[in-house]
């Protein structure tokens, strides 16, 4: 049977829903005069006293469906009389209400997890504002077909809630007063589980067997509060819709993705390289002369520098042993050790530079005093007479030389671990690849230090050992070689954990529900 509403400027569309009662229709018309797709949920009645029943629930309805003003109920345009053609016992009445775009979900869904907790929170959103009116407005019988899903151009999805506040829609059990404000949440529940498991029609009362390992990547907080909602969880259901919405609000439905550990790959490869020299200066009980024998045959042009370097330390012994003081014009000074007559020119040209040093200074005192210059004399002099002895040019100096070494490798050392530290405990931020970043516990940034150096000490060991065959027992190899093995995933560690958790994410995140 059809309707024919030309004159109420309607045309009829479809019929749209199914009802329980043979004298219920839901249709879809198209309101000409206001150019607007409308729903004309219909009440037919054969007979008079038929016809004031219907017309007292119409009425009721209405009055009811006027209390309600939210955005995600349909609102109610107002209600009207229609009869047969010829007869005053036989009609309809007909409430005209705003038609609300999309798919329930009866008629199938194809949702994300992310997508379903919006859909949850914003179910949850009309029932406390259905409970918050004076009186409370219940559905009562909520069930898949009476939640719309609208899925918007941005990617969004809008909810609305059908056949909320009608008279004629009891519960279909008998619940206490006290239970009343929880049963529309336990249908909710039972709706959510349904569609997790993809099957609205079916009776699910647990999902992990659904989902096998891919249930792991499900934020638990999320799967016990529709465990709670439904009311089937160990944990007490939730009394009325605020409490239950106030708990899936700040919730996600996947595990958040934990933010990586920031770890300064080149600080910390550049503080391994310091730490070698470090421990190979200071604490290392291998004679690094032994390497030169290595080296003279493995690098091109070694064996010259390395001859260079013995020479002028071969002059430095021979120049220690000198007794004279640079005091005369003598070219010739005698020395513990008897040198080729051309290497001995040579010292004696260095002793001849030191002895014009002494003069210079001494020269300088005297032309000070007199010129009235004294302080700038006697100041220039003592220096180029301490330039000038054998003891200063060459015990100083080999000594500052060391103790410059020493502090700029110790200086170095110490910069690079504040470095370190505190590149590892700089507070949260974004990478170049947009991932996100945190700072390193202090637990972990103190061991990745120590490990850092600890590499670097049994990388010199096992240089040595290799470089010159020195004795060195298994263990300690084995010992150094885990050590560096150990570092070198400590500095992977984060990142691969990152990835490792980035793909369960992924995958969480791309699940897809349908039914």
């Amino acid at each position: 049977m059809t309707l024919n509403l030309i004159a109420r400027n309607l045309q009829i569309l479809k019929n749209i829903e199914a009802s329980f009662n043979e004298n219920r229709t839901v249709w879809l018309a198209q309101d000409t005069k206001h150019n607007r797709i409308v729903v004309l949920r219909e009440y037919r009645f054969v007979g008079c006293e038929q016809a004031e029943e219907v017309e007292k629930t119409v009425k009721t309805c209405y009055n009811q469906r006027l209390r309600l003003q939210h955005p995600g109920i349909p609102r109610c345009y107002g209600y009207f009389l229609h009869l047969e053609p010829g007869r005053e016992d036989i009609g309809s009445y007909l409430i005209m209400e705003e038609y609300k775009p999309g798919q329930s979900f009866e008629k199938g869904f194809h949702l994300t997890l992310p997508q379903l907790h919006s859909i949850i929170v914003q179910v949850l959103e009309i029932l406390v504002y259905g409970q918050s009116l004076n009186p409370p407005c219940f559905h009562n019988s909520l069930n898949a077909g009476d939640i719309v899903i609208h899925h918007l151009s941005d990617q969004t999805i809008k909810v609305s809630m059908l056949n909320i506040g009608l008279p004629d829609r009891e519960m279909g059990e008998e619940v206490d007063n006290a239970e009343v404000w929880g049963y529309d949440l336990a249908r909710l529940g039972s709706i959510v589980l349904k569609v997790l498991s993809g099957n609205v029609t079916s009776q699910i009362l647990s999902i992990e067997n659904h989902f096998g390992e891919t249930i792991k990547h499900f934020n638990p907080q999320f799967l016990q509060r529709i465990y709670q909602l439904s009311g089937q969880g160990s944990l007490p259901r939730f009394y009325n819709a605020a409490e239950a919405h106030s708990s899936f609000v700040n919730i996600l439905p996947i595990t958040p993705l934990k933010p990586i550990k920031f770890i300064p790959i080149p600080s910390l490869i550049m503080l391994a390289v310091v730490s070698v020299l470090f421990f190979g200066m200071f604490f290392a009980n291998t004679d690094l002369m032994l390497i030169d024998n290595y080296l003279s045959k493995q690098i091109p042009g070694m064996q010259s520098l390395l001859h260079i370097l013995h020479r002028f330390q071969w002059y430095t012994e021979h120049l220690k042993n000198v007794s004279c003081v640079p005091l005369s014009f003598a070219f010739a000074c005698e020395t513990s050790t008897v040198l080729p007559a051309v290497e001995r020119m040579a010292f004696n040209a260095v002793l001849c530079l030191e002895m014009i040093l002494v003069w210079c200074g001494i020269a300088a005192m005297i032309f000070g005093c007199f010129t009235g210059a004294i302080l700038a004399g006697i100041t220039g002099g003592i220096l180029l007479i301490a330039l000038g002895t054998l003891w200063f040019t060459h015990y100083i100096l080999f000594f500052t030389l060391k103790a410059i070494l020493a502090i700029a490798l110790a200086s170095s050392l110490i910069f690079l671990l504040i470095d370190c530290w505190s590149e590892m405990r700089q507070s949260s931020q974004v990478s170049h690849s947009h991932q996100s970043l945190s700072p390193c516990p202090r637990w972990f940034a103190l061991s990745m230090l120590l490990s850092t150096y600890q590499a670097g000490a049994a990388f010199f060991e096992l240089m040595v050992w290799f470089l010159i065959g020195q004795h060195v027992s298994t263990f300690l190899i084995i010992l150094y070689l885990v050590t560096l093995t150990s570092w070198l995933v400590w500095l992977l560690e984060p990142e691969m954990t990152y990835q490792k958790d980035r793909g369960q994410f992924d995958k969480a995140a791309a699940l897809v529900l349908k039914g």
